[in-house]
Formats: C-alpha cells, structure tokens, sequence
C-alpha cells in the first residue's frame, strides 16, 4: 500500500526478491492507465501462473526477453 492508500500488488520471488519484468509491466501498462488494483493483481496472478510453467518447463523466460527469442 502507498502512502495515500492506494494499493499496489507487487510480485517477489522465492527469495523474496522483486520480479523486475512483472512489475515494470504492472507498472508502465495498467497503472499508469489507471487501472483499478483488482485489475492489476489479476494480471500479476496471471503472470505468476506463466512463470511457474516457464519454471516446470525449463524455459528462461528473462534470457528469451533479452536475447529476443521467440517463446
């Protein structure tokens, strides 16, 4: 929660480290349209969901990010 109140999902990872690429999503795309909190949290559990399949499917995600790589 912001100091005004607002809430702000955030996603963390198992060492309870921030997840750069979720957040900057949830950040730059749905907040700055001012998308309600529910909305965004939806989207971080949506994203949750994908990388916990990138994770059972060996598959790194940030490296194909970077280098551009097809999913």
């Amino acid at each position: 929660m912001t100091d005004d109140g607002e809430r702000l999902p955030i996603m963390v990872n198992r060492n309870g480290e921030l997840h750069y690429y979720a957040n900057s999503y949830v950040l730059t795309n749905l907040r700055m349209r001012n998308r309600a909190s529910h909305t965004m949290e939806n989207a971080m559990r949506a994203i949750i969901i994908a990388c916990q399949f990138f994770d059972a499917e060996k598959i790194n995600l940030e490296h194909r990010l970077i280098s551009g790589d097809f999913l």
